[in-house]
């Protein structure tokens, strides 16, 4: 395996007094792979990172890059280069200068350095940027000049701690797409720690989901989301409906086709999966229906929001494409419906078990 963390532990003591940071890890991850870290903050995701570049030790565990302990190995020295938030540029270096300072660490010739930096001006848009002093620079700037810094030596595994957070909307997409082109080219790892969860689906082979400074669930972006394996992973990531056997009573169709619904367990919906149609209408033989009431509507752009009330009190979300009718005003009864494949049986650490 490339990249192997086994029992990795790093605990600090946070302001409040309670233990914080990372509580274990087990992780494989593939040459070339793009993995994202996801979850909310203080969950271990920075911490992990800081541990993966050497830029803290940990209590336990090892950390193994082609079979070698990295850590005996000193930062500088690995094959890995980190994007930080805080970018840690060099102030009293020119832009030009931050972005080749390892190529010249390397002594590297004028030719190699202008040929590396000439495709990282390019991808980052930074080349109008090189005469500025970096205390005139903004933060978005100085985001993609650190960006810039850390990919112009080609290392094996990249490390970026929301990399793009500083970016306007437009920009950064356009920057998820370059990354993701540049990483399939060079063959590096890129690890992601990230808040944004459509960052991580664009940008990741398999998301790990954390809580607690703990994994919770490891899968593929297709996975993560329509077959989170708790009531966390799947309020985490979008946006879900849950309801249980006290909905049963009042829906249509075959319900000896719902997914097996173990102990502790609820139903879950993925708003766009699910359809609003006339009281009344017609369900086709894969499909399950319940009467609604529709109580606020909203027009979002791309799609249209719509907060439904069952006859259980329970509400829920719809998302219908912007380009439809509006499936109906406030106070229409409607019928909600959707194909059983679409709902997925999850456990709900919310309840007592």
């Amino acid at each position: 395996m490339f990249l192997e963390i086994q029992g990795l532990r790093k605990i600090f003591i946070d302001s409040d007094g309670n233990e914080a940071g990372l509580a274990q890890l087990d992780l494989e991850i593939a040459e070339g792979e793009g993995f994202s870290l996801l979850g909310p903050s203080g969950c271990g995701k920075t911490t992990t990172l800081r541990l993966l570049g050497g830029f803290e030790t940990p209590d336990a565990g090892s950390i193994r890059l082609h079979g070698k302990d990295l850590l005996k190995v000193a930062p500088h020295k690995r094959p890995i280069r980190t994007v930080f938030q805080k970018y840690a540029l060099f102030p009293h270096l020119s832009v030009f200068e931050n972005i080749v300072f390892s190529l010249r660490m390397s002594q590297k010739s004028e030719a190699e350095i202008k040929m590396a930096s000439d495709e990282i001006l390019e991808l980052t848009e930074t080349r109008h940027l090189l005469k500025r002093p970096v205390g005139m620079l903004s933060g978005g700037e100085q985001q993609r000049v650190a960006l810039a810094r850390a990919l112009i030596s080609d290392p094996e595994i990249l490390l970026l701690d929301e990399p793009l957070s500083a970016l306007d909307l437009k920009l950064r997409e356009k920057m998820q797409m370059e990354l993701l082109r540049l990483r399939k080219k060079l063959g590096s790892s890129f690890i992601f720690v990230t808040h944004d969860q459509s960052e991580a689906m664009v940008l990741s082979d398999r998301i790990g989901i954390m809580n607690n400074g703990r994994l919770v669930q490891i899968g593929s972006p297709q996975e993560i989301y329509r077959r989170p394996t708790s009531h966390f992973v799947a309020t985490f990531v979008g946006t879900a409906n849950f309801f249980g056997t006290e909905l049963t009573p009042h829906m249509s169709g075959n319900l000896e086709l719902l997914p097996p619904k173990q102990f502790n367990a609820i139903w879950m919906l993925r708003p766009e999966s699910i359809d609003l149609r006339p009281l009344g209408s017609s369900l086709r033989e894969n499909e399950l229906g319940v009467p609604v009431r529709v109580i606020d509507t909203a027009f979002m752009g791309q799609e249209w929001l719509s907060k439904v009330q069952d006859p259980t009190g329970a509400t829920h979300l719809v998302k219908t494409p912007g380009h439809e009718p509006l499936p109906g005003q406030d106070g229409a009864e409607l019928l909600m419906k959707w194909e059983y494949d679409d709902t997925w049986s999850l456990q709900n650490e919310n309840s007592p078990a």
